[in-house]
């Protein structure tokens, strides 16, 4: 038989299927027709059920919008797009190769299941194939950039690039060397673009 617990108002209902795994549902408003609209939970214990039920209302109550769906590397083609007002054009152009290494080894996963521990293999995998230290950095400080703003917009409840370690196993692989240097497409943006007086001719120098 089917057992069926009706739990208090805003926590849904649980009940226990024939097949021995638990159900639960919970109506999370209207749909845009007028019909309930039902968020559905499924576990092999009770207590799994419950505990998604109560995240989930969690994150409701946080004014958390989960998306099931959306992958990393929609929403920082999303955050690119909507960058390109902020700053100026060659800013934007340089930024193409820095989100293009975080896509192709990040991309895939979903924003919502991003954990620090995938930011910290991310980087990993970079300084194991001898990716500059500066190019690490920037795609560190654009992962934190593109997770903020998915943060401000609900779509996530913490930052987990914020959360990842420091470089300080890449600090130490390069602590002997010598100073990474400006490309020559760096140095050709900072004549161009950098102001003819003394702030701008003292960075040049």
């Amino acid at each position: 038989a089917i057992m069926a617990k009706k739990r208090s108002s805003g926590e849904g209902s649980v009940r226990k299927m024939r097949s021995g795994r638990w159900r639960g549902e919970l109506m999370d408003g209207y749909t845009s027709d007028g019909k309930k609209n039902m968020v559905y939970f499924s576990g092999d214990k009770k207590g799994d059920v419950l505990e998604q039920i109560r995240n989930y209302v969690n994150l409701r109550d946080a004014n958390v919008r989960v998306n099931q769906l959306l992958v990393l590397s929609e929403w920082a083609q999303n955050w690119y797009d909507d960058y390109k007002s902020q700053v100026q054009p060659s800013t934007y152009s340089g930024y193409k190769y820095t989100l293009k290494l975080i896509t192709t080894h990040l991309g895939s996963l979903k924003v919502k299941d991003l954990l620090p521990i995938h930011v910290n293999s991310f980087l990993d995998t970079l300084s194991d194939l001898d990716y500059s230290r500066s190019q690490i950095q920037k795609c560190r400080a654009m992962l934190i950039q593109i997770l903020d703003a998915a943060e401000s917009n609900n779509l996530i409840s913490r930052n987990p690039a914020r959360m990842a370690k420091q470089l300080r196993n890449i600090d130490e692989d390069w602590e002997d060397s010598t100073k990474d240097a400006f490309t020559e497409e760096e140095i050709n943006l900072l004549d161009e673009y950098l102001p003819n007086d003394l702030l701008g001719n003292s960075i040049r120098l």
